[in-house]
């Protein structure tokens, strides 16, 4: 496992902390827990692309640990998505907790993303396709 507060400054890893973890199989899985909003969106987009460049297979977003979600937060969530299709990888978000929930149901937003209840589930479901 690779832990990664990959925030510019204190106060941002206080909001947001983030974890990859790189599977035998080529997923990774990146664990994000505090507020994702614009003052976090930066550490947790440097998360994120780190863990499309580790993948080579899937990328696994768990999004359970995530009290608040912001604009920024959803716009981050899209880019790091094109970044993992651009690179080839399936993109899961997981686990999402009831603000990320809301947040991307009230956005318009869900039906661009692939999302699982369980990281297990997205592992397994990225694996057949």
């Amino acid at each position: 496992m690779v832990a990664s507060p990959d925030a510019p400054d204190d106060n941002a890893t206080a909001r947001l902390v983030t974890t990859l973890e790189r599977l035998p199989r080529g997923a990774v899985i990146l664990r994000a827990a505090g507020d994702l909003d614009a003052e976090s969106a930066p550490a947790f987009a440097h998360s994120a692309q780190r863990g499309v460049s580790l993948a080579a297979a899937a990328l696994v977003i768990d999004l359970g640990g995530i009290a608040f979600i912001g604009v920024a937060g959803l716009v981050v969530l899209r880019e790091v998505a094109a970044a993992a299709d651009r690179a080839g990888l399936r993109c899961w978000l997981a686990c999402c907790s009831h603000p990320v929930s809301r947040a991307l149901q009230v956005s318009g937003l869900r039906e661009e993303f692939r999302c699982s209840a369980s990281v297990q589930t997205a592992l397994d479901r990225s694996e057949t396709g």
